[in-house]
């Protein structure tokens, strides 16, 4: 299960710790766009490297559709 939320107030009921237990918060900053491409192309390239040439070729243009994608 999945949920979000925001601060409590403006609308929004405050959480009781009882049944805050239950959950794992996890908080993060957006990333800008150079970071999340620097990270992707990493990862890409890791994992490209047990492919030949031909497809290795291909992770620029992976890595380009998936941002475009993602913006």
């Amino acid at each position: 299960m999945l949920s979000a939320m925001g601060e409590p107030g403006g609308g929004r009921s405050h959480i009781t710790p009882r049944i805050l237990r239950h959950f794992n918060i996890v908080a993060y900053t957006d990333l800008d766009e150079l970071t999340v491409k620097h990270i992707f192309t990493m990862l890409t390239h890791a994992f490209f490297l047990k492919f030949p040439e031909n497809v290795r070729e291909l992770k620029g243009t992976l890595v380009e559709t998936v941002m475009t994608v993602f913006e």
